[in-house]
This record gives structure tokens, C-alpha cells and sequence, in this order.
């Protein structure tokens, strides 16, 4: 019995140790898309307005990063703050963003916003990643991006009770 409870104190410990390492941050990605010498990698962010009568819209602070996958990570990224029904971006343009004579390389995005506050509250975005002509300005792809990673929030920590000397 001293083992299993000891044994449980420990899962529990880890358990609590884990949810304290970062698991508050909302993930999105898309899936990849070739860039190609002449194109621009866009990721469009949109911080939807909640309805009036669903109380007061909190701040989204958003990290966005086009990641050329296949170039040893090269990423443009940006940090901003969105206000309810405000839209915020960063590019990738192959022409002067990539090593010259880099040739077609895979993209995708990533946006990071905070979880769920000590109130409950979150902001939810909505992201696509686009790849623009840069002569034309034309749209040529577009990827909406969904989320992938979700946190949730954790349960109460349950107590254990000590054995004392008269259970031994």
C-alpha cells in the first residue's frame, strides 16, 4: 500500500511539474506550400470581434513566423498586439528574404497566441497563408491555417492524504 501511494505521488508531482512548463500557448499552423523566386509567403492574422453582449474583448498579443522549411529554418516572424476586428501580417518574399539562387522551397505558418487566462478568457484568431506574384500582386494560394494545439485548463490538484502511524 506504502508503494502505490508513493508511487501516485509522484505521477501527481510529475503531472503538476509538466503543467507548469508552457502549456498556455495556443498553437496554429497550416499546412506547407511552395515559394518560388517571384513570390511572396504572406500569413494574414484576424482577431474576429466578439459580439457586444458576450462582455468586453481582451487584448490578443500574436507571434506570426513563416518558416521556410526546407532552408534551414529560415523564418520571418513578428510579435504584435490585435484589437477586436483588427488584422496583422508578415512576408516572406523569396527574392530578397532567401539566399540568392535558393530555387522553390516548402513554406508554412505558425501564429502563437496566449491559452486560457485565470478567467477563462482567450483569443482565438483566424490565419491564412497566402503566396502572392510579386509582379502582379496577384493571389495565387491561399491556406487557412486551424488550430494545433489546444490548452485546457487543469483540474484542481487532488491532495493525499499521509499515511500516518496507525495505517502502517
Amino acid at each position: 500500500m506504502k508503494t502505490l501511494v508513493f508511487l501516485s505521488a509522484i505521477a501527481f508531482s510529475a503531472f503538476s511539474a509538466m503543467a507548469q512548463i508552457g502549456v498556455n500557448t495556443r498553437q496554429y499552423d497550416t499546412g506547407t506550400v511552395g515559394l518560388a523566386p517571384g513570390q511572396t509567403a504572406r500569413l494574414n492574422v484576424l482577431y474576429p470581434t466578439i459580439p457586444a453582449p458576450l462582455g468586453a474583448q481582451i487584448l490578443c498579443s500574436a507571434t506570426l513566423s513563416v518558416i521556410a522549411t526546407d532552408r534551414n529554418g529560415t523564418v520571418k516572424s513578428d510579435s504584435v498586439q490585435l484589437a477586436g476586428g483588427k488584422t496583422a501580417s508578415v512576408s516572406l518574399n523569396a527574392d530578397t528574404d532567401l539566399p540568392a539562387g535558393s530555387g522553390p522551397v516548402q513554406v508554412r505558418a505558425v501564429v502563437l497566441t496566449p491559452g486560457l487566462s485565470a478567467t477563462g478568457a482567450a483569443c482565438s484568431v483566424v490565419p491564412t497563408l497566402e503566396i502572392l506574384d510579386n509582379v502582379s500582386n496577384k493571389t495565387t494560394v491561399v491556406l487557412k491555417g486551424e488550430v494545433t494545439f489546444q490548452p485546457t485548463l487543469l483540474p484542481a490538484p487532488i491532495t493525499i492524504p499521509t499515511l500516518g502511524p496507525a495505517a502502517r
